[in-house]
């Protein structure tokens, strides 16, 4: 059944007819049983939306069907939306990956199922074993046939990345990611460049294809720091390895592209606002407010400039030892390296706003992480990163409606109280 601010959503989007489809499984799974040929659904679940105002909504769902587990994914469009969308179809439907109904043309929606997607036509070539084989075999011309057995999907963002687990003949294992076009050449620089040193690891690159948008990574090993908050592997001395980690990929003179700067963080940070705005109204006037703080404290803050990873989180580093690995590079490039740090403690400071986590680990967390940043860099003993973590924490408010909790407009409330009081007594 569909939520009430999930129908209060699609009442204030005319333009997309199928949002109210989208955004409620049960009806979503009632529509796939009655226009799906031969798919008995006996499980729906969203786990991402990707929701843009008056053009779009593209809903990502793990399918139960037949006791068999299936990645599916669903984008209302708007009519114009809908027609310009016919080119992509009619290719895939060329390539037999969609048929007939997988077009839902009274509710203006298009059903994907993996591996249809249109800005990874690279994807049937991973999922089919042979065609597999041959790609790999022409990325690793010496071994490439070995790795043709396994392929395990570790994460997939419809229209963006997939990424897998790849295991060979031989036993060893492997990362394959799979790029939309806009974000290959980045990721595929920093893999390139950035270099192990210190604490610090990450992956060495095994093989690329331009034409297929795919790189192949070493696979490294060490525990994973997801869930900081709560994750009983997250003591003080891997905390501070990572913050010395990150102070080895901080002084690294690597020649990127630009990534995050300030002045680009400010103006996401407007962008953010106008979201919360149409998403959940009642905060609205909050969400604009702190931002202009934010915007007039960040623009007094002395300017600083190196490489960064570029979205930094608990979630992508592996600790192992007195090293941290780095698992995902994609955003890496030149930008402020407060904003590293200031992501790595917003999503903490997330778990708080959510009651996942208490401000004393909060507290620690942070502690540790500079103790072992500045064991590798300095940077002033106490720098004022206080808007860097509120700015993060705030670009991060639409994420209980992306990942569908169920009271998403609370903690939408809970995370910009949050960043309020962050901005206000000066934290971190």
């Amino acid at each position: 059944m569909l939520s009430f601010p999930d129908a209060e959503l699609a009442a204030r989007d005319p333009a997309l007819p199928g949002l109210s489809i989208v955004l409620d499984p049960d009806a979503f799974a009632e529509q796939l049983n009655a226009k799906m040929d031969g798919l008995e659904v006996d499980k729906v679940r969203a786990r991402y939306v990707r929701y843009k105002p008056y053009t779009s909504c593209l809903v990502a769902f793990d399918v139960v069907a037949g006791g068999n587990a299936r990645h599916l994914f669903a984008t209302a469009f708007t009519r114009d939306g809908l027609m310009k969308y016919r080119k992509h179809q009619n290719r895939l439907r060329q390539a037999g990956l969609m048929d007939k109904n997988d077009l839902w043309r009274d509710e203006q929606i298009v059903i994907c199922r993996f591996p249809a997607d249109r800005a990874l036509p690279q994807l049937p070539n991973l999922a089919d074993g042979q065609r597999r084989t041959e790609l790999l075999a022409s990325l690793l011309p010496q071994a490439g046939a070995q790795w043709g057995s396994a392929l395990e999907t570790l994460h997939y963002k419809p229209e963006q990345r997939y990424v897998a687990k790849l295991s060979s003949a031989t036993g060893e294992v492997a990362v394959i990611k799979a790029y939309a076009d806009e974000t290959f050449k980045q990721a595929s620089a920093a893999v390139k460049h950035v270099r192990s040193s210190g604490a610090l690891r990450v992956p060495a690159r095994l093989g690329r294809s331009r034409r297929h948008r795919i790189l192949l990574l070493e696979w490294l090993p060490g525990h994973s720091l997801a869930n900081l908050g709560r994750n009983p592997d997250c003591d003080g001395s891997s905390i501070a390895t990572v913050g010395a980690a990150l102070a080895e990929l901080h002084m690294q003179d690597v020649k990127l592209a630009e990534t995050v700067d300030s002045e680009a963080l400010i103006a996401s940070l407007f962008a953010n606002a106008r979201t919360v705005a149409h998403l959940h109204p009642p905060c609205a006037s909050r969400a604009l407010q702190v931002s202009r703080d934010l915007d007039e404290t960040i623009r007094k803050q002395p300017k600083q400039r190196s490489l960064i990873h570029g979205d930094f989180s608990a979630d992508q580093v592996l600790v192992a030892g007195d090293t941290a690995a780095f698992i995902d590079l994609d955003s890496s490039g030149l930008g402020d390296p407060r904003i590293d740090l200031g992501s790595f403690l917003a999503v903490l400071n997330l778990e708080a706003a959510l009651g996942r986590t208490d401000d004393a680990t909060v507290d620690s967390i942070n502690s540790n992480l500079r103790d072992g940043y500045h064991q590798v860099r300095e940077i002033g003993r106490a720098p004022e990163l206080w808007p860097y973590v509120a700015a993060s924490l705030l670009l991060r408010v639409a994420e209980p409606f992306r990942y569908r909790m169920p009271d998403w407009p609370a903690a939408t409330a809970a995370i910009i109280e949050r960043a309020e009081v962050i901005a206000r007594e000066r934290r971190f």
